[in-house]
């Protein structure tokens, strides 16, 4: 697998001021990168902009679910690194109590989706922009070449399909591939030879 090396890179963390935030943040900064801590709660996105070092920590107050406020952030923090080259969409909430789907109230069934699912979308397409811009991101090709996306044919593969010249017996049965295109489906073929 390649290696991406983050020194003198800028990543922008939603959710950075605890738990895994946090200790990305941390080990992201000891691998040389400037971090861009954005959370909700300003105090605790400062505290650890100061222990991590000011000149390669920057603090942003951000709500995810505010299109405008994340817009803001990336610009800041291209302001203050002059790049943009990872993000990393951390926020997110839970239930709290934790909630069954039967016993889960509407609201903060939405508020869940609004922050972790929308929150995501929203962080990625205010900061994807500037990350190609960047030009850093770059697709596994070699996974790609190996494996195939999921539902599509890999370059350069094939289907086999039965022919009507071939014969009476190939006439009354539905056309169907003799072996499936490689990279096609994973693992273990499910077409069986007739």
């Amino acid at each position: 697998m390649p290696t991406y090396t983050i020194a003198g890179k800028t990543v922008l963390i939603t959710g950075a001021a605890g738990g895994i935030g946090a200790a990305a943040a941390r080990a992201l900064q000891a691998r040389g990168a400037n971090v861009a801590l954005a959370d909700l709660g300003p105090g605790a996105a400062s505290a650890l902009a100061r222990e991590l070092g000011g000149d390669r920590a920057l603090a942003l107050t951000v709500d995810v679910t505010d299109t405008a406020a994340l817009a803001d952030a990336v610009d800041r923090t291209t302001g203050r690194f002059g790049s943009l080259d990872v993000v990393f969409a951390n926020a997110g909430i839970a239930a709290d109590p934790p909630a069954t789907m039967a016993t889960i109230d509407e609201a903060t069934f939405e508020r869940v989706v609004e922050v972790d699912l929308l929150g995501v979308w929203r962080t990625v397409r205010a900061a994807l922009p500037h990350v190609i811009a960047a030009r850093t991101w770059q697709p596994d090709r070699s996974r790609l070449r190996q494996q195939g996306l999921p539902g599509c044919l890999r370059r350069g593969s094939r289907r086999r399909w039965p022919r009507r010249s071939q014969g009476p017996d190939r006439r009354s049965r539905r056309a169907r591939p003799r072996r499936p295109a490689p990279g096609l489906l994973p693992g273990r073929s499910r077409f069986r030879r007739r």
